[in-house]
């Protein structure tokens, strides 16, 4: 019997991803199943990078020489995965700021993989997820993650500039790497992408579209492209496009649920089957 260890939660935001995860998680757990959610911005995160800085080790030990006041901490904080560290950017600003001085902080951010080019992310992530793997491997635990392995790749490339090709060699070969844990794909969305979108609006408000646009208006997608919640839109529409075409892709067990009805018990009632 194939017995997975690993549950993928994907869709756009206001989907459903992290209300159907913690209904799947009670859901295993009732069955005796020992299962864990990890949410899509939990820290630090096992396969995604929010807030990290990861060093190489050349300069993980020129850091160390240059704030040697750090060198227990990180020694304490650091993951190793492959051949990077990596370290929670929150947990050093909001508690070791006693260790490390202001310009230790803002030094260490340079490091920050939000800032890498699209092709060091990608052998970054890599490594993580095969670390994630190696891990899980040695547990009877069932791992949930939500919006890892769509959500954040196709933000990441698809702000690169990145061409959906390059896109889908790399989840290729994400899914090459999580093969051992028999992954699950469960796939939420509406068929008029446009209705997530105004559901979106509903739930969070224009301002929440301004913001994210805010936040990544500099990256290479933008340029040539409406500014503010328009923009954020077109954004939305290519996230989806890309999104249906990775999920027919996937070599996983797969479950695609159209959500536009909100008949979420009906949803519900397939995971209990």
């Amino acid at each position: 019997m194939r017995q997975t260890k690993l549950i993928l939660m994907e869709g756009l935001p206001s989907t459903g991803k992290s209300t159907n995860s913690g209904f799947l998680l009670d859901q295993l757990e009732k069955n005796g199943q020992r299962s864990t959610w990890i949410h899509e911005v939990a820290r630090p995160h096992p396969t995604l990078f929010f807030f990290e800085a990861s060093l190489d080790e050349i300069e993980y030990r020129d850091y160390i020489s240059r704030y040697p006041q750090t060198a227990s901490i990180l020694g304490e904080l650091a993951i190793k995965h492959g051949d990077s560290y990596g370290v929670d950017l929150l947990e050093i600003e909001w508690n070791q700021n006693d260790l490390f001085s202001e310009e230790a902080t803002l030094d260490l951010k340079q490091y920050d993989v939000w800032n890498y080019s699209i092709d060091r992310y990608a052998n970054i992530a890599l490594e993580k997820w095969k670390h994630f793997v190696e891990k899980q491997m040695t547990s009877d635990e069932i791992v949930i993650l939500d919006s890892s392995i769509f959500q954040f790749q196709v933000y990441s490339f698809l702000l690169a500039g990145k061409r959906y090709e390059d896109l889908h060699c790399f989840i290729e070969r994400l899914f090459d790497i999580i093969s051992p844990l028999n992954p699950s794909l469960v796939y939420f969305y509406r068929e008029n992408t446009n209705d997530t979108i105004d559901y979106l609006i509903q739930e969070r408000g224009v301002r929440f579209l301004e913001s994210i646009w805010e936040r990544d208006r500099n990256q290479p997608y933008y340029k040539d492209r409406p500014s503010g919640s328009e923009g954020y839109k077109m954004f939305l529409l290519d996230y989806a496009e890309y999104a249906n075409r990775l999920f027919t892709i996937a070599p996983v067990p797969k479950l695609a649920l159209e959500i536009t009805e909100g008949c979420w018990s009906k949803y519900q009632h397939v995971f209990r089957n």
